[in-house]
């Protein structure tokens, strides 16, 4: 750490030290997110530094759809989780191994990285849903909306 640190409040009474150089980059990130403080900020990615040691395979991006966990170089988790559900759904008389499997064949996302997705699922139940939710309204709404064009014509 260089002599030059700043203190930053984070949470509450809880203070902690950045170097310069890791401040410009939080600040940086917080004019590219409207709407988030530097604490707000510095609080999401701790969050999500903490997640993806937990969670190796797992990192997290910016989107159209808000920031969200996605496997290392692949598919969001939550549309991973999304592929097993609805393979389940389909196919009940599979095991959870064999749906593993179809997944990971139809999809060419090896198992490993399914088995990753399904433990932060695991771990954060709440955000993958509602993200799968949102999911979902997003893409009834877009049918409705194609629906309604075409009929027009």
């Amino acid at each position: 750490m260089s002599t030059g640190s700043y203190d930053v409040d984070v949470a509450g009474a809880t203070s902690v030290r950045f170097d310069p150089r890791v401040l410009e980059r939080l600040q940086a990130f917080v004019e590219e997110h409207p709407g988030l403080s530097l604490s707000a900020a510095g609080n999401l990615l701790v969050d999500e530094a903490l997640r993806s040691a937990a969670h190796p395979l797992v990192d997290f991006v910016d989107g159209p759809s808000g920031r969200r966990a996605r496997l290392a170089g692949g598919p969001d988790v939550d549309r991973v989780i999304r592929a097993l559900t609805s393979t389940q759904e389909a196919e009940p008389r599979l095991t959870i191994d064999e749906v593993l499997s179809m997944v990971g064949e139809t999809s060419d996302i090896p198992l490993q990285a399914i088995r990753a997705a399904v433990e932060y699922w695991a771990d954060f139940p709440e955000e993958i849903d509602a993200r799968i939710v949102d999911g979902r309204k997003a893409e009834s709404e877009a049918r409705e909306k194609w629906r309604g064009a075409h009929e027009l014509v």
